[in-house]
Order: C-alpha cells, then sequence, then structure tokens
C-alpha cells in the first residue's frame, strides 16, 4: 500500500514541478545557446522567458545579439535598448546600437551611440567625428499650372517663375 502511495506522490509532483522557469535556467541555457550559435533556440527561450516576467541584461544583450546575426536590426536594436535600462553605460549595447543603426542606415542614431562610447572604443571603431562636406546635391524642375493645356490665356497659367533650381550642401561637423 505504502509503495503504491509513494509512487502516486512521486508522479504528483513530477506533474505539477512543471513551473515557470527561473533566471538561473534562463541565463544558463542561453548562455550556452549563444556560446554554440543556436540563434533560434536563443530567441525561443529568451521571448518565454520575458513573457514569463523573468528579465535581465545579459538576457536582452543576448537576444539583441542572435536577431543582430540574423539580420533583423529593428529587433536588435529594441533589445539592446532595452539592456541600457540596467546599464546605461553599457559599451556593448552602445556598439551594437551603433552598428544596427548603421545597418538600417540611421545615421543619427548611430552617432548618438557612438558618442556615448569611451575614447578607447571609439577609436577601436575608427569613425571620424567630422565631415566637412558630407553630401554635394543639385535640383532642378519647370513647373507649369495642371490646366494648361486646356487654357486659353498662356501668360495666366504659367507661374510668375516656373524654374526651380536649388543646390545643397551638407556638412556634420560633431
Amino acid at each position: 500500500m505504502y509503495k503504491y502511495l509513494i509512487a502516486f506522490l512521486f508522479i504528483v509532483n513530477a506533474a505539477f514541478s512543471q513551473q515557470k522557469a527561473d533566471i538561473i535556467q534562463v541565463d544558463s541555457l542561453t548562455y550556452s545557446y549563444y556560446l554554440n550559435g543556436n540563434w533560434n533556440e536563443l530567441i525561443s527561450i529568451g521571448e518565454k522567458a520575458i513573457n514569463e516576467g523573468i528579465d535581465f541584461k545579459y538576457l536582452q544583450q543576448r537576444l539583441g545579439y542572435a536577431y543582430y546575426i540574423k539580420g533583423n536590426y529593428y529587433k536588435a536594436i529594441s533589445h539592446y535598448q532595452h539592456a541600457l535600462k540596467f546599464d546605461a553605460t553599457d559599451p556593448i549595447s552602445h556598439s551594437y546600437l551603433y552598428y544596427s543603426a548603421t545597418n538600417i542606415n540611421d545615421e543619427t542614431m548611430a552617432r548618438y551611440h557612438i558618442s556615448k562610447l569611451d575614447a578607447e572604443n571609439q577609436a577601436y571603431l575608427n569613425i571620424k567625428k567630422t565631415h566637412l562636406i558630407d553630401a554635394v546635391d543639385l535640383e532642378y524642375n519647370y513647373k507649369i499650372n495642371k490646366d494648361y493645356p486646356n487654357s486659353s490665356a498662356l501668360t495666366s497659367d504659367l507661374r510668375s517663375n516656373p524654374h526651380y533650381k536649388r543646390i545643397g550642401l551638407n556638412s556634420q561637423l560633431g
């Protein structure tokens, strides 16, 4: 009789012990997946942990890196920005925010995050702080009223100066 009761208790205990993952398990699993390059598994476990309320800086950084490697730069940015909530001066998060912003052609964001790095990391990335001439552009257009062909009075349908010209020069001084 006692054997059956003990076996029943073990079965019930095993069935109810499927609790939420704890922070140590999530940290261990995501670090292992990170080291092995199992990005899909890392993302799956990490997103599930976040949905269950487990959140810490390294989890956000690992998820950000996994999304970065997979080419999903917007999700990488989201996770690295969340990692900055735990440590606002973290150079790894700022570096990968710089890389992700560069990949989505958001130069303003990239320059912001590069400015948050110390001089040594900025020198390592070899970023020029100023661009005397960043871009030069020319534009020309001839504008007329849309009703011009149907109009009887030629002079009233034309603009006073239908020629539009523009020369642009862009620089980044800091």
